[in-house]
């Protein structure tokens, strides 16, 4: 990618979020905007320690988001990432897929424990 973003800007890409939830296939355009971002290249007056390949948090409503090469992408200041996320699961998108687990079995108890109430 021929790409670089300028002066304290970064490029990212949105990392997809999971197409179903419980068990419901939501269609791409029903999906809200991923704030879940992956680092493709720094500015040269970025200040903070991220390099390629990071996993950040930022603003709901930051950057401008272009599409190059049927890829979407995001141009954001660096004041509006919000957190960097260290991994310990290799892909975001088993984590969210984990906690709509979690909490679907935290629904199946609930009704377990209400069906033997009598």
């Amino acid at each position: 990618m021929q790409i670089m973003p300028l002066f304290d800007r970064i490029l990212l890409a949105p990392i997809e979020t999971p197409s179903v939830t419980n068990g419901i296939i939501i269609p791409k355009s029903q999906r809200d905007k991923s704030q879940v971002m992956s680092v493709i290249v720094t500015g040269s007056q970025t200040s903070t320690n991220l390099k390629q390949g990071d996993t950040v948090l930022i603003h709901r409503f930051a950057g401008t988001e272009f599409n190059h090469e049927n890829q979407s992408y995001f141009i954001i200041k660096e004041i509006d990432i919000l957190a960097k996320i260290n991994k310990h699961i290799n892909d975001t998108s088993e984590i969210l897929a984990q906690q709509g687990q979690a909490k679907v079995d935290c629904d199946k108890e609930v009704l377990d424990e209400t069906n033997n109430i009598k």
